[in-house]
């Protein structure tokens, strides 16, 4: 039923970076807990199906979670232990490892993993790390640490941090090394993920001279120039990203290659120049983020200050796929042999001894909240909301409910209340989760803004009409108050389903979910956003008119992939091809996919297209032809936008000459020339399905479901009809 193997909770999560990394390796993030609003803001677009707490840890309570969880992650704030800290460790009033290590005792997962500085590890600080293992290992954790250069796995940056990982009943083998020296791939240098023009909004922070440099062999070290930020080799992986970076932290890309002769310069005994150095500009957020191996596109939230802190301050997703991976092995029981140990992997016992207290008498008493929260009720909620977006991204219902079942399942359904019928739906999935509920008793907890509030505003963000227009079912029912008063099994709603449930087995009752979840999917209403219209109306020329609208509309690309994949469907449909397109950020090293849009005949891939508005295909070239030689592929195809008009690519022989090194048959072309093709080939009638096919893609959670962008594209349509109407009239 669903692609997650196990489930995590993130402490600290700041913008989620290893939560991104982890679900990508098949880790459900269940829940996120964060105090920072920004990062919990960002969060929420991350994670959208995690519970996300915006409070001090010291204020959440997880004893909800406790063994309900397999794994625990975090990155307890660091300023105490960083290198470019106070170095006060466990007498600095920012050290949350204690509440980390609360949560460890509170929850009692399988693993945890920690990420910290490497400075945890050093001179006296080593103490205080050798205290932390002893309360771990206390806790039943055979404990495994390690530091990890993030380039060192093919992320763009040599980024040095300190990973801990706890595993109960056995020892906890890191991956070793895949990139660098003597590895089967070399480090991957900055220019294979920046595109050669800026992303982003700029940086205004300016590059001065410093008036005493410190020099070091290399140009790219030491301090040329004034602030923490450095020069970027484009040609090697970046030094780390800063969480201080904004201003002159932020390091900086030399356009006109002058460092390396300045370098040379004050070698010879040059005196120091002062001013700005010329045509040097400061990474974005964007690029910033894309370095720490972000998806492109990748929003967050928040003013500029706080995305940088955000972006720099989190796990590169990649190196967390990486590790994941791992953990995912080892908690599901595919050991690795104890002489996979790298040298460089600490298995970690401690003598009992501690030169601080005990760490649990550092701790005050959390303060309790949400007493009445119950994590089956979100972990319902949260997969009941996951199988209705998978139906209605298209996947179908492979089996139906015996008939008793299906006919108990048809009743609640078909109930004359509303909130009947989302009750309903919730309960059948909260069955798959608390195997130990009695079906006679409302489950504690369904009320509120984790229960039915989260279940029916979700819905009503989907369009479902199957629920009508409620906003809490649990008060509609009457639960409330002293639930235990309500008896299910004989109230005229659910006593059917009741006793059906009752003598289901678990695939029978996953049926049954599935069977709901599915009726609610096939009643969301999609108004497309251009009606039946008469021939005269969507000509090829009036049609011309509404593409050119559309592909200069802002969206970081989605309604232009969307619309080339669109009027791909309606092409290529009745020649029997499947038009295939995904979530503009899932065609990435961590996706499978040949591209952003596939063609496929009976389950055979035959072609791929790349759509991008944006110059950083050109930087890429190399990714496409690597495709092509993993997925069997005679040509790819890069659609971007103005290349007509770029005096390189709109060149036959240029553009022939800089694809004749790839070896390989890589078509590029202006996204214009493609959508007029199509507008050629296409019936009036195919073209207004393929407009509304566009927005039913746009307003695919599983694709988009950006509000912003499904707007901008309602509002391009009914302009472009408005015109065409009243052109329509006046002739």
């Amino acid at each position: 039923m669903s692609r997650f193997m196990i489930s995590a909770i993130d402490l600290f999560a700041g913008a989620g970076g290893l939560s991104l990394g982890l679900q990508m390796a098949g880790i459900e993030i269940v829940a996120a807990v964060e105090a920072d609003q920004h990062c919990a803001s960002t969060l929420a677009l991350h994670l959208p199906y995690a519970s996300i707490y915006d409070d001090d840890i010291r204020h959440v309570d997880l004893s909800i979670y406790r063994r309900k969880v397999e794994l625990v992650i975090g990155g307890p704030p660091c300023q105490p232990f960083s290198s470019g800290g106070l170095r006060a460790s466990s007498s600095d009033a920012r050290d949350m490892m204690p509440y980390f290590l609360k949560a460890i005792e509170e929850i009692q997962p399988q693993a945890f993993l920690m990420e910290n500085v490497r400075g945890l590890i050093v001179g006296q600080r080593s103490y205080y790390f050798n205290s932390l293992i002893i309360e771990f290992q206390n806790l039943g954790y055979q404990v495994n640490w390690k530091v990890l250069n993030a380039a060192d796995y093919g992320v763009p940056q040599k980024r040095l941090r300190l990973f801990m990982v706890g595993m109960k009943e056995k020892s906890f083998v890191f991956p070793e090394p895949t990139h660098g020296k003597d590895k089967k791939s070399p480090h991957v240098a900055v220019k294979k993920v920046l595109p050669q023009e800026q992303i982003g909004k700029s940086n205004t922070a300016k590059i001065t001279y410093a008036k005493r440099p410190d020099l070091r062999p290399s140009p790219y070290h030491g301090q040329l120039f004034n602030g923490g930020g450095r020069p970027i080799n484009l040609e090697e992986p970046s030094p780390t990203i800063l969480a201080s970076a904004g201003g002159n932290k932020t390091h900086f890309i030399d356009k006109l290659n002058l460092v390396p002769p300045y370098h040379s310069y004050l070698l010879n005994g040059g005196e120091p120049k002062t001013g700005v150095l010329p045509g040097a500009r400061r990474l974005t957020v964007e690029e910033s983020a894309l370095i720490q191996t972000f998806p492109k596109d990748t929003i967050f939230i928040g003013p500029r200050t706080s995305q940088y802190t955000q972006v720099g301050n989190a796990v590169p997703p990649r190196l967390g796929l990486i590790l994941g991976e791992r953990i995912l092995k080892q908690i599901k029981e595919e050991d690795i042999p104890e002489n996979g140990l790298s040298t460089l992997c600490q298995k970690t016992t401690v003598q009992q001894f501690s030169l601080f207290s005990p760490l649990n008498s550092q701790m005050p008493k959390s303060k309790q909240t949400d007493n009445n929260r119950n994590i089956y009720v979100e972990r319902a909620v949260n997969s009941a909301l996951k199988r209705i977006d998978d139906f209605i991204s298209g996947e179908e219902l492979e089996n139906l409910p015996s008939q008793n079942y299906r006919r108990a399942c048809d009743k609640v359904l078909r109930d004359r209340s509303a909130s009947a019928r989302v009750a309903g739906l919730f309960l059948v999935f909260y069955r798959l989760e608390d195997k130990d509920w009695d079906l006679s008793k409302v489950p504690k907890g369904v009320r509120g803004k984790y229960g039915d509030k989260r279940l029916s505003n979700e819905l009503t963000k989907r369009c479902l009409t199957l629920h009508g227009n409620i906003t809490a079912f649990g008060e509609n029912l009457g639960w409330k108050g002293d639930v235990d008063q309500v008896d299910l099994s004989t109230e005229s709603h659910f006593k059917d389903w009741t006793k059906a449930v009752l003598g289901a087995n678990e695939d029978e009752q996953r049926l049954m979910a599935d069977y709901f979840a599915s009726r609610f999917a096939q009643s969301r209403i999609v108004l497309d956003p251009l009606p039946p219209i008469g021939e005269n109306i969507l000509t090829f020329a009036k049609s011309k008119q509404l593409f050119s609208r559309v592909l200069g509309l802002q969206s970081n690309g989605y309604i232009q992939q969307f619309l080339i994949a669109a009027l791909l469907f309606e092409f290529r449909q009745f020649q029997g091809i499947e038009v295939i397109t995904h979530h503009p950020n899932a065609s990435d090293t961590y996706d499978n996919s040949a591209g952003d849009i596939e063609e496929k005949k009976e389950g055979i891939l035959l072609r791929a297209y790349e759509v991008t508005m944006r110059p950083d295909w050109q930087n890429r070239i190399s990714d496409f032809r690597n495709k092509m030689d993993k997925f069997g592929l005679l040509k790819y195809t890069i659609i971007a936008s103005g290349i007509n008009k770029d005096s390189h690519w709109s060149v036959p022989a240029q553009m022939a000459l800089t694809l004749d090194e790839y070896g390989r048959d890589i078509a590029i072309i202006d996204i214009e020339d493609v959508v007029n093709f199509l507008a050629a080939e296409l019936s009036s009638e195919q073209l207004r399905k393929a407009i509304n096919h566009t927005y039913d893609y746009l307003t695919n959670p599983r694709l988009c479901g950006r509000q912003d962008f499904i707007d901008a594209y309602h509002e391009a349509v009914d302009q472009w009809l408005d015109q065409a109407v009243d052109n329509r009239t006046q002739n």
